[in-house]
Protein backbone atom coordinates (compact mmCIF):
# COMPACT_ATOMS: atom_id res chain seq x y z
CA UNK A 1 0.00 0.00 0.00
CA UNK A 2 1.08 3.68 -0.82
CA UNK A 3 -0.20 7.13 -0.96
CA UNK A 4 1.28 9.61 -3.32
CA UNK A 5 2.87 13.35 -2.57
CA UNK A 6 0.81 16.26 -3.14
CA UNK A 7 -0.47 16.50 -6.86
CA UNK A 8 -1.69 19.89 -7.57
CA UNK A 9 -5.34 20.09 -8.37
CA UNK A 10 -5.77 22.18 -11.57
CA UNK A 11 -9.84 22.53 -11.43
CA UNK A 12 -9.87 19.90 -14.49
CA UNK A 13 -11.98 16.55 -14.23
CA UNK A 14 -9.09 13.50 -12.77
CA UNK A 15 -9.22 10.54 -14.29
CA UNK A 16 -6.72 7.51 -13.42
CA UNK A 17 -5.20 4.48 -14.97
CA UNK A 18 -2.95 2.27 -13.76
CA UNK A 19 -0.24 -0.46 -15.10
CA UNK A 20 -0.61 -3.45 -13.21
CA UNK A 21 -0.32 -7.12 -13.46
CA UNK A 22 -0.86 -10.10 -10.83
CA UNK A 23 -4.41 -9.34 -10.09
CA UNK A 24 -6.78 -12.38 -9.73
CA UNK A 25 -9.04 -14.35 -7.35
CA UNK A 26 -6.74 -13.84 -4.67
CA UNK A 27 -4.74 -10.47 -5.27
CA UNK A 28 -6.62 -7.19 -5.49
CA UNK A 29 -6.36 -3.42 -5.75
CA UNK A 30 -8.34 -0.60 -4.89
CA UNK A 31 -7.91 3.23 -5.52
CA UNK A 32 -8.69 6.33 -3.48
CA UNK A 33 -8.01 9.86 -3.71
CA UNK A 34 -7.35 12.02 -0.56
CA UNK A 35 -7.31 15.52 0.67
CA UNK A 36 -3.37 17.19 1.58
CA UNK A 37 -4.55 15.85 5.18
CA UNK A 38 -4.51 12.14 4.05
CA UNK A 39 -8.44 12.08 4.42
CA UNK A 40 -10.76 10.35 2.23
CA UNK A 41 -12.43 12.82 -0.29
CA UNK A 42 -16.11 11.90 0.10
CA UNK A 43 -17.18 9.97 -2.85
CA UNK A 44 -14.12 8.63 -3.68
CA UNK A 45 -12.71 6.57 -0.91
CA UNK A 46 -11.41 2.87 -1.20
CA UNK A 47 -15.08 1.70 -0.50
CA UNK A 48 -16.27 3.45 -3.52
CA UNK A 49 -13.91 2.49 -5.79
CA UNK A 50 -14.90 0.00 -8.24
CA UNK A 51 -13.34 -3.34 -8.53
CA UNK A 52 -10.12 -3.66 -10.70
CA UNK A 53 -10.28 -6.74 -12.36
CA UNK A 54 -8.13 -6.71 -15.28
CA UNK A 55 -4.40 -6.90 -15.52
CA UNK A 56 -2.52 -4.76 -17.90
CA UNK A 57 -1.46 -1.02 -19.50
CA UNK A 58 -3.91 1.66 -18.53
CA UNK A 59 -6.78 0.22 -16.76
CA UNK A 60 -9.03 2.96 -15.82
CA UNK A 61 -9.92 3.51 -11.99
CA UNK A 62 -13.38 3.66 -11.73
CA UNK A 63 -15.47 4.71 -8.62
CA UNK A 64 -19.46 4.56 -7.81
CA UNK A 65 -20.03 8.03 -8.60
CA UNK A 66 -17.89 9.11 -12.12
CA UNK A 67 -14.99 10.01 -11.35
CA UNK A 68 -15.45 13.79 -12.55
CA UNK A 69 -14.49 15.67 -9.48
CA UNK A 70 -13.20 19.14 -10.13
CA UNK A 71 -9.90 19.26 -7.56
CA UNK A 72 -8.74 22.86 -7.64
CA UNK A 73 -6.95 22.07 -4.53
CA UNK A 74 -4.02 19.50 -3.62
CA UNK A 75 -5.04 15.45 -3.68
CA UNK A 76 -3.10 12.66 -3.41
CA UNK A 77 -3.81 9.27 -4.55
CA UNK A 78 -3.91 5.84 -2.04
CA UNK A 79 -3.08 2.38 -3.64
CA UNK A 80 -4.38 -0.11 -2.02
CA UNK A 81 -3.85 -3.86 -2.03
CA UNK A 82 -5.72 -6.63 -0.63
CA UNK A 83 -6.78 -10.74 -0.80
CA UNK A 84 -5.05 -13.34 0.26
CA UNK A 85 -1.79 -12.66 -1.89
CA UNK A 86 -1.75 -9.27 -1.98
CA UNK A 87 2.32 -9.52 -2.73
CA UNK A 88 1.12 -10.73 -6.17
CA UNK A 89 0.27 -7.34 -7.48
CA UNK A 90 2.81 -5.83 -8.78
CA UNK A 91 2.03 -2.40 -10.01
CA UNK A 92 4.01 -0.61 -12.65
CA UNK A 93 2.83 3.11 -13.04
CA UNK A 94 -0.43 5.03 -12.12
CA UNK A 95 -1.06 8.05 -14.87
CA UNK A 96 -3.30 11.26 -14.04
CA UNK A 97 -4.62 13.19 -16.37
CA UNK A 98 -6.60 16.60 -15.51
Amino acid sequence: NFVSDVITGNGKPVRIWLNIDGLGQYTQVKVALLGEDFRELKGYGIADCNDIENNGIRVPVSFRHNLSAELSEGFRIKVEFSGIRPEEAKLYAVYIEQ
